[in-house]
């Protein structure tokens, strides 16, 4: 790759970043992307303890000996396991002077590497210039960073938990590039011995003790190595089990070379599991539990055998004794998790982030784009109705333009939006779109030719200003150059005078008649609907405006059952009106009143104050009233013929002239080819 990063890459401050702490994967990991990424030709910079022994670009001492043994110098590390606290000295020093010493080195554009996860996070808070990336999540929890890559798919859709599987709210930049090692530090040439081992933390959580079962039953000798956890301290092994204790890297080499096979069952998902990959480098078929990353990284029948019950781990047991896994194909299989395959893998993601920085973002590419379309970018809050709107608008004009849809609500869509703004021909989005970004501390200043880009709708009126709702989507001056739209006549009038301009355009809102299809009505009005958040009572504003109080004093007057309805999300679609025989809209005032023609395409009748679109309707009872609207409702009650012809016609009017094939054809593409032409004779 010709493209070179710099990175800052901390250690832990309970360990030394050398070869002798290989029990802690973490460590280890540090370790081997020092060399892997210096090798490359990147900077590498590592924070760490003086006695630190790696290939970089340059080492930072940060803790010395005199404050680490103070901290941790009568613990045992090599026998038991590791012994911490974020709070120690040990730790407050590391984070201390990692801070100073990053920001005398720091340059734009660096990115910081985080290995120990939340454990070293006060150092990235500090430096929010930097480009923070969690280089390798095998941790359970304490995820933050905007860029995270996993270990394997495992501990990946864990951490997207059952949720994702039926909300669409994937990160483009949560990866998956699994752990690496170094090929040179494993020798799968050796002829194998008559035993098995187990390599790691000696606890049950990692299934040491299935592996002593096993053996014990097959009367096979097991090589036990690792760090004890208290519960094995004073274990009575039993006469076929040899414990090793701690192995450095020439003793794990050679236990792992020429073993007959070796058991990683851990109990738990595993997010990687190391061990198992160096075993197979080592030529050694691998007995594991069936889940977590062994799913992915042991093949059952090539590289070892994934079991669930202990029979299942007797006869992958006797299988590899038997010499049914082949030495060559375990090493084979693992030599993609070596260091230059894997190398490849971060720089690639490496280079997809920084492209959000440099570059177009997510829509960077090397290969060329074929017939050029006009390009509009919409960039505007993504959910509720402007999301509705703005992507079923999307939808229309994706047949003769380029349309790539932004949400406002997203950081990773926000930095596009800055990054890339200038390479579309149109900006379309809400007025506020036009000085929001300033607002928000992401732009310094909206630039001209941005604005002489823009195509920007009003969502709201007069009455609406007048009673405080809104009033942060007016813009603070005329701003040139932008063509404003309000989304219906009286409110391209509102802004025609709040702004100064002339001849405002109209952007009517629609509704998506295939989403917003097919409830059976009753044919009688039980239950009225309205549209409203009860949470939004205690506003007083809302309710000046929505009149929540008239539609349930509507409902007490004509003796039905009344619901508020909120709480839906895009998706839901027509859910929103299932349940109400009619719906209410009382309000004062709107800029459109889009639950309108929503619920009229369903099939469910609508009566309504004479405001928005219900203006434009020639086949929708309004009323003013308490009274008006009981009346209304009566008539329907007592003439159920009467109730179906009225909720017939008015879909029949929505669904033809209010769907938005025929909206965004009659009203806003005029609007796009005439910014267009404008745009093309400056």
């Amino acid at each position: 790759m010709n493209r070179k990063f710099r990175f800052h890459i901390l250690g832990l401050p309970h360990t030394i970043t050398n070869s002798e702490f290989s029990a802690c994967a973490y460590t280890q990991k540090v370790l081997k992307f020092a060399k892997m990424m210096t090798d490359r030709g990147h900077t590498v910079i590592h924070y760490g303890h003086e006695d630190s022994d790696l290939v970089c670009t340059e080492h930072v001492t940060v803790i010395t000996n005199k404050v680490w043994e103070e901290t941790y110098g009568t613990h045992d590390y090599k026998s038991k396991m590791f012994t911490y606290d974020m709070n120690d000295n040990a730790y407050q020093t590391f984070f201390r002077n990692t801070v100073l010493e990053i920001e005398r080195r720091k340059e734009k554009n660096d990115i910081i590497l985080p290995f120990w996860g939340a454990g070293v996070r006060p150092i990235c808070d500090a430096h929010p210039d930097l480009i923070t990336i969690e280089p390798g999540i095998g941790y359970a929890s304490g995820h933050w960073a905007n860029y995270k890559i996993f270990e394997s798919y495992a501990i990946y859709h864990a951490y997207c938990s059952l949720g994702a599987v039926g909300h669409c709210k994937q990160g483009n930049y949560d990866v998956v590039i699994p752990n690496y090692f170094d090929k040179d530090d494993f020798d799968a040439t050796r002829e194998k011995e008559d035993y098995f081992l187990f390599v790691g933390r000696v606890y049950d959580g990692k299934g040491v003790n299935i592996a002593i079962q096993v053996c014990e039953h097959l009367g096979l000798k097991l090589k036990v190595a690792g760090q004890l956890a208290p519960e094995y301290e004073n274990y009575n092994w039993p006469d076929n089990v040899e414990f090793v204790g701690y192995v450095n890297i020439e003793q794990r080499k050679e236990l792992m070379a020429k073993a007959k096979g070796s058991f990683i069952a851990s109990q738990y998902v595993e997010p990687f599991g190391g061990v198992q990959v160096e075993n197979l480098l080592s030529g050694t078929p691998t007995i594991t539990s069936d889940w977590g990353a062994f799913t992915e990284n042991n093949i059952n029948g090539l590289t070892g055998y994934r079991c669930r019950t202990f029979d299942d781990y007797l006869k992958a047991a006797v299988s590899i004794m038997n010499g049914e896994i082949k030495s060559e194909d375990c090493r084979e299989f693992a030599m993609k998790f070596t260091l230059d395959p894997v190398a490849e893998m971060y720089e690639k993601f490496f280079k997809d982030v920084m492209n959000i920085y440099e570059n177009k973002g997510w829509y960077e590419t090397d290969i060329p784009k074929k017939n050029k379309k006009p390009s509009i970018v919409i960039f505007t809050w993504g959910e509720w109705a402007f999301g509705r709107i703005y992507k079923g608008a999307a939808e229309v004009l994706s047949n003769s333009y380029d349309i790539t849809f932004l949400n406002w609500a997203n950081q990773d869509d926000i930095y596009n939006y800055i990054t890339n703004w200038d390479g579309y021909d149109i900006i379309m989005g809400n007025t506020s779109l036009s000085f929001t970004l300033v607002d928000a501390g992401h732009m310094k200043s909206t630039p001209q030719a941005m604005l002489d880009k823009m195509i920007l709708t009003f969502h709201a009126n007069e009455k609406q200003i007048e009673y405080g709702r809104f009033k942060e989507h007016i813009p603070d001056d005329s701003r040139e150059g932008p063509e404003w739209c309000g989304v219906t006549d009286d409110v391209s009038l509102f802004v025609d005078r709040i702004l100064g301009v002339e001849s405002t355009k109209t952007l009517h809102n629609f509704t998506d008649i295939d989403v917003f299809s097919g409830i059976k009505q009753s044919g009688s009005i039980k239950t009225i609907g309205m549209v409203g958040d009860l949470d939004s009572f205690n506003d007083s504003g809302w309710c000046d405006i929505k009149r929540p109080d008239m539609f349930e004093e509507i409902a007490k007057s004509a003796k039905v059952d009344h619901k508020f309805i909120n709480g839906f999300l895009i998706e839901d679609g027509n859910k929103m009106y299932e349940g109400i025989d009619l719906l209410i809209v009382p309000s004062l005032s709107e800029s459109f009143a889009l639950p309108i023609i929503e619920a009229a395409s369903c099939g469910v009748p609508v009566i309504s104050t004479n405001m928005g679109v219900a203006q434009y309707l020639e086949n929708i009872n309004t009323f003013e009233t308490v009274d008006e609207a009981v009346d209304l409702i009566n008539k329907m009650n007592a003439d159920p013929e009467y109730l179906k012809e009225y909720t017939s016609n008015l879909q029949n009017e929505v669904r033809s002239k209010w769907n938005k094939e025929y909206v965004v054809n009659k009203y806003w593409r005029p609007v796009i080819e005439a910014k267009l032409a404008e745009i093309n004779n400056k």
